[in-house]
């Protein structure tokens, strides 16, 4: 094995002072548009997601008003008794969406191209409730794409080979929100609202936008491999942050695979039919079908406090080269800010590590609070042989003597929603059988359960010998 290290000097882009990288790479041997589809959800899944009486939303339990005298920073306190007015509540329940629209695109600030959906994985617009007095407000994710797990080193994408040569190809598309999204895009929006009269009211609640009917896809190129749209089952999400599953049957499975590997992938959108006062019939978020693309694998996140000291590792199925460095910082002025380094196009094969040599680089933003996020993009080569290792890992290598049969999981819910008087709830399904091969315990996608009386997917469950083995919580 030789080391190869790599001296790079950045271009500077961003007024702070440039990046020198060391990348030090432990080379191993690596074996070596046509008419759009609407795929409409299938509907023993859509009873779940339905029109919404807005008068049923739960009403919101307002702070306390005028706990001090002369407050006038809430709606509500008198200013000069010193005492608490009644509240009535019906002036701040939520009613809904409405198209009241704020952009969170124009507080992000970058030298690349970038927008602020890219940076933070959120819809540029957000929509604010029609009772402005309830503090509610509705997001989108930005896009949907395949998932690449760095723990187990999987694909959410399946391929089952049934009698007659006969395939199925059984996805999962998912919205890449966390958690650290969600708190970045709610600060922006409260910048946005500073001195209109929302900011009277402040932000109570910051979820996913509801929906009056459940999601389509309309892809761009499925029909050209042979699926027709009655063969195409889509089970929908009940939310927006919610995995969406899609299962198909081709008899053109190695045409397909390769627009899967080698071409711009199968894509196209999901259309979103938002619920509330006003709103746009159908808002359109892309999706794509890759599995050699930045799409599946994720921005390439560190940690503040550790990217200089540990090297970076090209846990990915494929050979990547860096192109650049970002640091996204919220100024005091709120605006978000990404700063950016060329890191060189520093080619990396996968398993390799990369060591920064980041002397130049201020040391507070490892500590600084203001920092909010920093990663690599990056572009994935093309590699005949990784693609084989990958197709291993979609399709497996099942014998017919211990062939595995799919089995739907369904769950019916009873009526623990009015029993526990709770909001959400969510189930949590671990089993071997999540897999044609069951080599390990995988957790499938949680279920969000948020009405009595749904019948939700719980995924595909591969069996032998029809016996069900599996964990829930």
């Amino acid at each position: 094995m030789n080391n190869i290290i790599y001296k790079i000097t950045a271009l500077l882009l961003a007024g702070i002072l440039p990046l020198a990288l060391n990348a030090q790479i432990e080379r191993t041997t690596i074996p070596v548009r046509a008419s759009p589809t609407v795929i409409k959800a299938d509907p023993k899944y859509t009873e779940q997601i339905k029109v919404r009486d807005m008068t049923e939303f739960k009403r919101v339990t307002p702070e306390r008003v005028g706990s001090n005298p002369g407050n006038t920073s809430n709606p509500g306190s008198s200013g000069n008794t010193g005492t608490t007015p009644p509240v009535n509540l019906e002036e701040l329940e939520r009613q809904g969406p409405s198209n009241k629209p704020f952009n969170v695109a124009n507080l992000v600030q970058s030298d690349v191209d970038f927008t602020g959906d890219k940076v933070l994985n959120v819809y540029n617009t957000i929509f604010r409730d029609a009772n402005m007095k309830s503090g509610y407000y509705y997001y989108l994710p930005a896009s949907y794409s395949l998932t690449w797990s760095a723990t187990t080193s999987s694909y959410d994408f399946q391929v089952t080979y049934g009698a007659a040569g006969r395939v199925t190809v059984t996805a999962i598309l998912r919205p890449k929100l966390s958690k650290n999204d969600l708190d970045m895009a709610r600060d922006i929006l409260s910048q946005n609202i500073k001195g209109k009269p929302e900011q009277g009211f402040g932000i109570k609640e910051f979820i996913a936008i509801p929906m009056s009917e459940a999601p389509e896809l309309e892809f761009t190129k499925l029909s050209q491999f042979g699926v027709s749209t009655e063969n195409v089952s889509l089970r929908p999400p009940s939310d927006l942050t919610d995995p969406i599953y899609i299962s198909f049957p081709t008899d053109l499975i190695d045409e397909l695979m390769a627009m899967f590997f080698n071409n711009v992938g199968l894509y196209g959108d999901v259309l979103v039919h938002p619920d509330g006062e006003g709103m746009p019939s159908t808002i359109r978020i892309p999706f794509n079908l890759k599995i050699d693309s930045p799409d599946t694998y994720g921005k390439f996140e560190m940690q503040a406090s550790s990217w200089r000291a540990n090297p970076w590792r090209n846990t990915t199925d494929y050979p990547v080269v860096l192109t650049n460095f970002h640091v996204l910082k919220r100024e005091n002025t709120g605006i978000y800010k990404v700063y950016t380094w060329k890191t060189g196009d520093v080619e990396t094969p996968n398993g390799a590590m990369v060591n920064f040599d980041a002397n130049s680089v201020p040391a507070w933003i490892d500590t600084d609070p203001s920092i909010k996020r920093i990663w690599m993009d990056y572009a994935i080569k093309s590699c005949s042989n990784c693609n084989v290792v990958v197709k291993k890992k979609i399709v497996g290598t099942i014998q017919d003597y211990e062939a595995a049969r799919p089995e739907k999981l369904e769950f019916t819910i009873l009526t623990p929603m009015s029993f526990t008087k709770a909001s959400l709830m969510k189930i949590s399904i671990r089993s071997f059988q999540a897999t044609p091969e069951g080599n390990s315990k995988i957790e499938l996608p949680s279920l969000t359960v948020s009405q009595d009386g749904a019948v939700l997917d719980g995924g595909t469950l591969y069996v032998k010998g029809g016996k069900w083995i599996l964990n829930i919580k």
